[in-house]
């Protein structure tokens, strides 16, 4: 089962507002954040899965990720 990237974004955008960030749409958000995606993902050594399974098109992970990597 695919993980859509909006999993990730929701998570990160509520972080955001908790520390007061203006007021932005989600949409604007969702786009600052698809470019932080593949960086993201070279960085992150401790995933066991591979995040080269992405298709950044449809804004999705082709694999299932688990809580702790989405919320890492």
């Amino acid at each position: 089962m695919a993980t859509p990237y909006k999993v990730l974004f929701d998570g990160v955008i509520s972080k955001l507002r908790s520390t007061g960030i203006p007021n932005i749409t989600e949409d604007e958000f969702d786009e600052i954040l698809l470019d932080y995606v593949r960086p993201a993902c070279v960085r992150f050594r401790a995933c066991k899965q591979d995040l080269s399974k992405r298709n950044d098109t449809l804004a999705t992970f082709e694999i299932e990720l688990l809580d702790e990597e989405i919320d890492s």
